[in-house]
């Protein structure tokens, strides 16, 4: 495992920690874990700043979970899901169970907002759980993608490197997304969830709200 680091005397949490770059001439180059500015001080600035985190309270932090709601359209309705507080390039990366999943892609959903369906759809394989993303860089998915036969292909089991070759036989790409298994903090019972939007701009709606309300003064 890497070596994370924390500033002294802050609260250990996922978003926070530091990663170093690399050593050199007496000087540490630094940034935070999930992407941003790199920053360089000497060996010695950089000891009396940072501590570095033991592997198993890093492990620790990697698997404590819990709730967060998100958007990706800018507010524009939302999803409730689970965080560790890993971040990337300073956005959430949640992960959700498979009934928010499935009620996101009803009418009205988030997973369904014009945005999102015209250039990625969802789809659950009923025989393994496994839920699938379906992508295109080419523009708009075209409306003859067939849900249906997607479904009768995978009514087999399949390997991965198959299900990547019927995508690109029909222009488009299908990829399994990451399933996992989480323990909420404070709860005992695991959930099996799933990562939705590997690379998305997902915010913290708390935090999204906090930068849309007014600030004092400022007329409506």
């Amino acid at each position: 495992m890497r070596d994370y680091f924390i500033r002294k005397g802050e609260t250990p949490k996922l978003a926070e920690l530091t990663t170093v770059s690399e050593r050199k001439d007496g000087n540490v180059h630094f940034a935070n874990a999930w992407g941003g500015f790199v920053y360089f001080t000497s060996e010695a600035q950089f000891a009396e700043q940072f501590d570095r985190l033991p592997e198993d309270a890093v492990t620790k932090l990697f698997k404590t979970y819990e709730p967060i709601s998100v958007t990706a359209l800018e507010g524009d309705a939302s999803m409730e899901g689970f965080t560790n507080g890993q971040a990337w390039n300073g956005w959430e990366v949640p992960v959700f169970t498979k009934e928010t999943v499935l009620a996101a892609l009803e009418d009205g959903g988030h997973l369904a907002h014009p945005a999102i369906y015209s250039n990625t759809r969802y789809f659950f394989d009923s025989n393994t759980n496994d839920l699938y993303e379906i992508t295109t860089q080419d523009g708009d998915i075209p409306a003859s993608f067939d849900v249906k036969a997607l479904e009768q292909f995978l009514s087999q089991p399949r390997e991965v490197k198959e299900v990547a070759a019927y995508g690109e036989a029909i222009g488009l790409w299908i990829n399994q997304t990451y399933k996992t298994a989480i323990v909420v903090d404070g709860e005992t019972e695991p959930k099996v969830v799933y990562e939705v939007g590997n690379g998305w701009c997902w915010e913290d709606m708390a935090r999204f709200e906090e930068k849309a309300a007014p600030y004092a003064g400022q007329k409506m």
